[in-house]
């Protein structure tokens, strides 16, 4: 051997174990081949001769490697920092130890302690709900919890009908807090933070975008059909169902004059030109002409899932919605939603003169209909959406009459014989 370096004896096998720095592998030598050595030039393996091996690597007990695999100092995942280091070795980044260890990926730990007030959740691995495969680099997450750290919590699923009950969607808290309605229907997203306490932005916040729940469908009407109302999903699964609502036919009247009234609200616009767009309850009509008809008005609103059962009327005389004056007031008047209703909004922005152009809302007359689930006269089996009418109650139109919403809002005598 000419110039040899930290050579490795296996006394047990009879082997003497080196590296091969040109050839990047692991050689060893049997003692038959010691004696073929000649003129101290190095040393012959079953492949070829080598001068100058170095750089022994052990294996902590595992046996010494083949010869025909390929192998690295440090694992191929860092340098080895040579005799002057001790050969130790220095790792890239996410590799550890004999650089043949990896890291997992960090997310906001579901549970620590607190390093101060309103600082906690620091970055762990695995968010401290799930192992780290050092092999892999990869997370194994406890029941109930995913992604690349287990950072999110699952929402509830089952096997046969999947995330959600197959009726809603898995959304985040602060995506869920942007999707908030009002009693009426109406979106009023909100910010996912607390400002006042923390200074912190919803994004800041360590539970913004870890903590998931359903965000159930919400079907209002559909197809054309406005008589009834499909049984939203609800629950925390969505695996739940509301029941129609109707107004209670055998309820005293609640307002004041003793009656019952449907909502009616009134549109004028005022432009020459251009396009506008109605919205409610979230929901947007497609792109309006200004001149258009009652009837086209009437079936676009129609056509969004949000309105039911509702009736338009131009002011005598007026064929286009808006007027150059304002002159047209259109009346909209609900037969199916009960009770006070949100505003009608329009987008105005396309619309001609644009600085003056507009569309005006009021409110004509407020809805006064009760609202009850079933009726008041029945009762909801939250498996089905359907309601179980109390005797002589059944399905009504809306408007006291019988028909297909399922309320139990008709009172109806009945008879056996």
């Amino acid at each position: 051997m000419n110039n040899p370096d930290y050579m490795a004896l296996d006394l047990d096998s009879d082997v003497i174990i080196f590296t091969d720095t040109f050839h990047e592998q692991i050689f060893y030598a049997h003692r038959t081949n010691y004696a073929q050595v000649a003129a101290n030039t190095g040393i012959y393996t079953e492949a070829h001769k080598v001068v100058k091996p170095t750089g022994i690597a052990f294996d902590h007990g595992h046996g010494y490697p083949d010869a025909s695999v390929k192998y690295f100092d440090c694992y191929g995942h860092g340098t080895c920092l040579g005799f002057q280091d001790n050969f130790r070795c220095s790792c890239d980044d996410g590799w550890y130890g004999n650089c043949n260890m990896t890291t997992c990926p960090l997310g906001n730990a579901w549970f620590d302690e607190a390093l101060a007030e309103n600082e906690a959740h620091q970055p762990v691995e695995c968010s401290n709900m799930g192992s780290c495969n050092r092999l892999t680099g990869e997370c194994s997450c406890n029941e109930g919890y995913s992604g690349g750290a287990c950072e999110r919590l699952d929402c509830p699923s089952d096997v046969l009908f999947g995330t959600c009950h197959g009726k809603g969607r898995c959304v985040t808290m602060e995506n869920l807090a942007r999707k908030t309605r009002d009693k009426y229907g109406d979106p009023t997203p909100i910010a996912y933070s607390y400002h006042t306490q923390t200074n912190k932005s919803s994004a800041q916040l360590w539970d913004a975008n870890m903590i998931q729940a359903c965000m159930c469908d919400i079907y209002w009407y559909e197809d054309g059909i406005w008589t009834h109302n499909k049984s939203d999903p609800s629950g925390f699964d969505c695996s739940s169902y509301s029941c129609p609502s109707g107004d209670n036919p055998s309820m005293p009247k609640h307002n004041v004059t003793q009656t019952d009234a449907w909502e009616v609200q009134t549109l004028t616009c005022t432009a020459t030109a251009g396009t506008f767009r109605i919205m409610f309850k979230g929901d947007a009509s497609d792109h309006l002409a200004f001149d258009i008809s009652e009837a086209d008005f009437l079936s676009s609103l129609l056509n969004m899932r949000t309105f039911g059962n509702v009736v338009v009327a131009y002011t005598a005389s007026k064929t286009t919605f808006c007027t150059s004056d304002g002159s047209n007031a259109v009346s909209v008047t609900f037969y199916s939603e009960l009770g006070d209703q949100p505003p009608i909004k329009a987008n105005t922005v396309a619309l001609v003169p644009s600085i003056t152009a507009t569309v005006a809302v009021a409110e004509l007359t407020k809805g006064s209909k009760q609202e009850q689930e079933c009726g008041g006269q029945g009762l909801c089996d939250q498996t089905t959406g359907d309601c179980s009418c109390f005797n002589g109650y059944s399905s009504s139109d809306g408007m006291g009459g019988n028909g297909l919403r399922g309320d139990c809002g008709f009172f109806g005598m009945t008879w056996s014989g």
